[in-house]
């Protein structure tokens, strides 16, 4: 009888950590797509939209976050892009980490990125095209 218990209770805890992980690879997942798009709206310090075409992110800080290494970012929209980081924006350079490729939405002939005084500091090859 105890051998049982011990058998259902391990086949639980085997089952509920199944779970986690594949709860914790899917939302891996969603956090890096191959594509994402970017228009700054308005406020610089308030994240909004998923990175899709209709919905793109507010701040382009959360299309780098959020777009796959070897990824495209599109800039859309008369505005452009925006990157600010809360803390230190004077002094400290944001990182771009990851080998992306940043350019305009497809039917825009060029496209904007106003970056913050202390600029950009590329840890990865990342392409900007015009």
């Amino acid at each position: 009888m105890f051998k049982k218990i011990v058998s259902v209770f391990m086949a639980a805890i085997m089952a509920v950590s199944g779970i986690a992980v594949n709860i914790d690879i899917a939302l891996a997942g969603e956090a890096e797509k191959e594509v994402v798009y970017t228009s700054f709206t308005s406020d610089n310090t308030v994240s909004r939209g998923d990175g899709t075409l209709s919905n793109p992110y507010n701040l382009f800080k959360d299309a780098v976050k959020n777009v796959k290494d070897g990824g495209t970012i599109y800039i859309k929209g008369e505005k452009g892009a925006f990157l600010n980081v809360e803390s230190d924006y004077d002094r400290d350079p944001y990182l771009i980490d990851k080998n992306i490729t940043v350019k305009p939405a497809p039917g825009m002939d060029n496209a904007q990125l106003l970056v913050r005084k202390s600029g950009i500091k590329l840890g990865a090859d990342v392409t900007f095209e015009r």
